[in-house]
Formats: structure tokens, sequence, C-alpha cells
């Protein structure tokens, strides 16, 4: 699955959300996630949380072009707040992204991942990446959990 969402010029600090909207106990291993920026920043704070942040508006699509679309929401808010995050992904010429070959998030329902601007009234987009996997064959593959 993927989703984008291009926010217009924010107020306060710009913050998008890939969120699992699972129904069942399928879990969201997020393989890419960025956000580009209009003006120049310090960085991109990172938090998973199980508080959803704003509105879904992102479009989401499959991979495949006549595939369904699973769980997952792209949600956005022009926040007041700067979140306490658990991550920092370094900004370089307006961007930031992930890069490595592990996931960034693996998500349980109710959970999302959070990106936010640490600058303030600029335009924002982002883009997430992600699987949808049933536990059992999560945790029978590669990847590590720890």
């Amino acid at each position: 699955m993927r989703s984008g969402y291009s926010a217009a010029v924010s107020t306060n600090h710009p913050t998008h959300q890939l969120w699992n909207s699972a129904s069942g106990d399928a879990l969201l291993v997020v393989r890419h996630a960025s956000l580009v920026s209009t003006a120049a920043t310090t960085g991109i704070l990172v938090l998973a949380t199980q508080t959803q942040f704003g509105t879904p508006l992102g479009v989401v699509a499959p991979l495949v072009g006549l595939g369904q679309v699973g769980p997952g929401q792209h949600y956005y808010l022009d926040s007041a707040t700067a979140i306490t995050p658990d991550f920092v992904l370094n900004f370089n010429v307006n961007a930031a992204y992930w890069t490595h070959e592990f996931p960034i998030a693996v998500l349980q329902p109710g959970w999302g991942l959070v990106l936010q601007l640490t600058t303030t009234a600029t335009a924002s987009y982002a883009c997430f990446m992600w699987e949808f996997l049933d536990p059992i064959d999560f945790y029978a593959g590669d990847i590590a959990v720890e």
C-alpha cells in the first residue's frame, strides 16, 4: 500500500500520520516514510503512538493497480503543539526519508506513525509505503522485532 498527501502552507507544525485502521489483527509494516517541505528545517520528529492525529485526508492506493485497498489511513493535522518524538529524521535539502532496508515501524491496530516538521508556517508533502501482514506471517519472516 502507499499514500501521499500534500498540505497547503500551515499555520503551525505540519503533522502527518499513518494509522493502522485494521479491524482485525493485521500489522502494518512501514517500509518507507518521507516528508518534504518548502522551508528549510532541522529535522522531522517521529513518534509511534496510540493517539490519532487530525483528519483522514491522504489518498491510499495499492501497489498493484487493480489490487484492493487494505488497512492503513493517512491523517493530517496542523498542530499547534510539537510532539515529543521517539526518533528524529535529519533533513537534507528540504526532504527527510527512511533509507534503511528494515521497517521504520511495525504498527498494531490502533497505532500510528507520526511525522512532524520542526518548523511552522510551511507547506508539506508526506508519503508512506507499507504492507499489511497477519502477525503469524510477520513473526515467521526474517525480520527481528525487539
